[in-house]
């Protein structure tokens, strides 16, 4: 029974645009593939690898061939008019796949094709098997439009043909996957603390009037405003808050200074209604 293994991907590949830096995994073998214990249309790439490693552990076939293309996406296989990897399609599609597994969109950190040909090499060696693993490393993918396809088209060509030569029948075992669009405009932070600490050194000592005298410079011919820094960010503060409550002050003063009472106010009042008052 043949099967198209890409194009069952690309059936998948209206699921979800959720994640921008997704990449399909595809595993295409002639031996008999068990059942997954997961079967998510979007997984993480442990999720995929483990899931992988534990089909391989058994060495299942004698030929293996890895193809990594650096920056694909599952919207890169399916363009409007055929996808751009129909060479390759076509060539799965002549051997009989038994077992696939394929998950349109695994996002995560990216997987390295040496890691996989090395466990491929260990589990046989357990099992004494002479196996043959071929790695096969795409150029990457990047910019968009036609630039894009182009690559693609390219990178096709050679997988196809690469992968038709080294394919065995009735015992191979196709392990296709992508990194991450956006894994080569990724930065990782590496702090340097070091280096910061240094330079912040760097920057004390050179603001050191002392320093100045190491380069030849004699203390005593400076100028005043160059031995000495009287404008400091505790000076500036102190002038802002003399400033502030020296405005308070003035006003008070001023408020106070305006009163105006009449000397009469004082006196003691001795007109009719205080004799009254005193009855």
């Amino acid at each position: 029974m043949r099967s198209s293994v890409l194009a069952g991907a690309l059936a998948f590949a209206g699921f979800s645009a959720a994640f921008s830096d997704s990449s399909p995994w595809i595993v295409a073998s002639t031996a008999p593939f068990k059942a997954a214990s997961n079967n998510n249309k979007i997984q993480t790439s442990s999720a995929a690898l483990k899931t992988t490693k534990d089909f391989l552990s058994t060495c299942p076939t004698d030929s293996y061939v890895i193809v990594v293309q650096p920056g694909l996406h599952y919207a890169d296989l399916a363009v409007e008019g055929g996808s751009p990897m129909k060479s390759l399609i076509e060539t799965v599609d002549r051997f009989d796949a038994k077992g696939k597994f394929i998950v349109p969109e695994v996002v995560g950190e990216a997987v390295d094709g040496t890691s996989i040909k090395d466990l491929i090499h260990e589990a046989c060696g357990q099992e004494r098997k002479e196996v043959q693993v071929h790695h096969i490393e795409l150029r990457a993918l990047v910019g968009s439009g036609d630039i894009r396809t182009r690559t693609l088209t390219s990178n096709d060509d050679e997988a196809a043909s690469t992968v038709l030569s080294k394919l065995k029948d009735g015992s191979s075992t196709l392990i296709f996957f992508g990194t991450p669009a956006n894994a080569a405009e990724r930065t990782v932070y590496e702090p340097e603390f070091e280096e910061a600490v240094m330079m912040d050194l760097k920057r004390s000592v050179q603001a050191k009037p002392s320093r100045r005298a190491d380069n030849g410079t004699d203390w005593n011919k400076l100028p005043l405003f160059e031995k000495y820094q009287f404008f400091t960010p505790g000076i500036f503060m102190g002038l802002l808050a003399v400033i502030f409550m020296g405005s308070i002050l003035t006003v008070g003063i001023k408020a106070l200074s305006s009163l105006q009472v009449s000397y009469g106010a004082f006196e003691k009042d001795m007109g009719p209604a205080a004799h009254k008052k005193q009855q």
